[in-house]
């Protein structure tokens, strides 16, 4: 007896919402309206006899059961992507680069530069994939190449450094006059990212603040979603260099306390490779491109 296994397109739907934490995004992403994005997930959820998400009152919250499903929805679907790219090119003179990349990086970085990588490179597609800024699986063959945030030493993998970071406390302009001192931050909310809640304890012990409790304030699970919310006054956040480098020109953040120098995190951003495989002209070109911009964060 033959198994049955959920729409395709609706597991496509799953996994985009559930990466963007939002239908309406979703929608956006998928050229869909956000009624046909709640009625494939209500579909899938029926077909699973499982909840997918909670949904509050303005924000989605997955499922434990979705927690553990997403990942291997997420394989298979790059896994079918990359095999479609590799057997079925469109036109001969077109390649395909997938990279898997943090999404925080890929928002605030990389994706505002891109459009040079293509003008330099027409001939190659780039497939970005999102994943976690905190924890990464193993780099599998669906994938070219992943940039990472971390010490560096993978095993297995060649290693490109691109950039140190630094981390620093951020606001709206309109906290600036709250803000003189460190210790000012006591009657502050600190938004905090899970997976980093060392930062502002290490933060606040490097430069001496001892009356701020460093476990108080809002959590969230991105670091875009923390710079997101400080933007919108919800808070004080801590910046990476070269991160935020726009925002802070554009002050739409600004920085609290310009005499105090960025905080080393002893973590980099790295571009990682398959270390048993010949590289691909195409990662060459990426490698190339991604160190010239680098050098010019």
């Amino acid at each position: 007896m033959s198994k049955r296994y959920p729409s395709l397109n609706a597991l496509r739907v799953f996994e985009v919402a559930a990466r963007l934490m939002s239908f309406t995004e979703a929608a956006h992403e998928l050229n869909m309206s956000q009624a046909a994005i709640s009625q494939r997930i209500k579909g899938l959820e029926d077909y699973l006899s499982k909840p997918l998400f909670y949904r509050n009152n303005r924000s989605l919250e997955l499922t434990d059961v979705a927690k553990a499903y997403l990942p291997s929805v997420r394989k298979a679907l790059n896994l079918l992507d990359r095999a479609t790219d590799q057997l079925f090119e469109w036109s001969p003179s077109k390649h395909v680069l997938s990279i898997r990349v943090a999404s925080s990086f890929a928002t605030m970085w990389l994706v505002p530069r891109l459009a040079s990588f293509q003008q330099a490179c027409p001939e190659i597609d780039i497939r970005l994939i999102m994943n976690s800024d905190v924890t990464y699986d193993a780099l599998d063959h669906s994938f070219d190449a992943e940039i990472r945030f971390g010490e560096g030493s993978w095993p297995g993998l060649n290693e490109q450094h691109l950039m140190d970071i630094d981390i620093f406390p951020v606001c709206s302009p309109n906290f600036l006059s709250r803000l003189r001192k460190p210790e000012d931050l006591q009657n502050q909310p600190l938004i905090h990212v899970m997976g980093y809640d060392e930062d502002w304890a290490m933060w606040l012990s490097r430069y001496g603040v001892t009356d701020v409790d460093h476990t108080r304030g809002l959590q969230v699970d991105a670091t875009i979603t923390a710079i997101q919310a400080a933007q919108e006054g919800a808070g004080v956040a801590l910046g990476r260099t070269p991160m935020i480098k726009g925002l802070l020109q554009s002050r739409r953040l600004v920085v609290p306390f310009r005499h105090i120098p960025g905080l080393s995190t002893g973590k980099s951003y790295y571009l990682v490779s398959h270390e048993n495989k010949n590289e691909r002209p195409e990662i060459q070109k990426f490698r190339a491109w991604l160190s010239a911009e680098s050098e010019n964060p």
